[in-house]
């Protein structure tokens, strides 16, 4: 073994897949990539996100205290990487991306109609917003097309993915170079 640098230390525990998650302000629907997630309570569900003070969807997010996660199949992977790499605050990024918004049913902001499986999503917590910037959304519907995914991911009820390939996406990571050392 040979020692390696902390701050990649994440790259071994990441916990689960990267979703999409949307919102709405009152006049527009947004969606960003996200991939710091996970379960916190499989029988309730509260799942935790991590994201930055930032990011457009934050304040959205904050201010409305709902979004959608859509957790997106392998097919949508340069368009899950390429909404990463804009703001919704210049980008209308359903139309840019060619994505279908359908109206969630306990939500304001939209299912993602290409995502095999949206959770329409509450805040129940955000206490540890100033300390970790985590906050703990409370799932309150979910809506699944297809069930299973190319990459290692529990589904909640006992059963794994397994996604052995590895896609090489650098190229595309162009608002966020620093995370491709």
């Amino acid at each position: 073994m040979k020692e390696f640098p902390l701050s990649k230390a994440y790259r071994f525990i990441e916990p689960g897949p990267v979703i999409l998650l949307s919102t709405f302000n009152g006049q527009k629907n947004n969606v960003m990539t996200l991939s710091y997630t996970m379960v916190i309570d499989d029988s309730t569900p509260l799942i935790a996100v991590s994201m930055g003070t930032w990011d457009f969807s934050f304040d959205i997010l904050l201010s409305e205290r709902e979004c959608v996660v859509s957790i997106p199949s392998d097919n949508m992977l340069e368009k899950t990487v390429d909404i990463g790499n804009c703001t919704g605050a210049d980008t209308d990024k359903f139309a840019k991306f060619g994505l279908t918004a359908v109206k969630a049913a306990r939500v304001k902001a939209p299912l993602i109609k290409e995502s095999p499986v949206n959770l329409e999503c509450v805040i129940e917590d955000d206490s540890l917003l100033g300390r970790y910037n985590l906050i703990i959304l409370r799932v309150v519907k979910a809506w699944c097309s297809q069930e299973h995914f190319r990459k290692i991911h529990h589904n909640g009820d006992g059963t794994f993915t397994v996604d052995s390939e590895t896609f090489d996406m650098k190229s595309r990571m162009t608002r966020w170079p620093e995370y491709i050392s």
